[in-house]
């Protein structure tokens, strides 16, 4: 239960930030808006121990997800000319 409650408020705000993004006010969009890279970081290191925390107790295993995303990191490495 406590899953698909989860669930439901991860797609709920991921349609509410896509329905800001593309339909929100436009009006507001010239300000220019500088942000430090170490917000950035933080941000990233924040989400991916959130992530880190929530996968295994939706039933997913990280380092699973890392050992199949491995493998085609060589892939892609292939296609690129250098």
């Amino acid at each position: 239960m406590i899953r698909l409650l989860i669930l439901i408020i991860v797609i709920l705000f991921l349609f509410w930030l896509i329905f800001s993004l593309f339909f929100g006010n436009k009006k507001e969009l010239n300000k220019k808006i500088i942000f430090p890279k170490s917000v950035f970081f933080i941000v990233f290191l924040i989400g991916c121990l959130v992530l880190f925390w929530l996968l295994p107790r939706l039933g997913i295993s990280p380092l699973l997800l890392f050992q199949k995303v491995l493998p085609m990191l060589s892939f892609i490495r292939n296609i690129i000319p250098f």
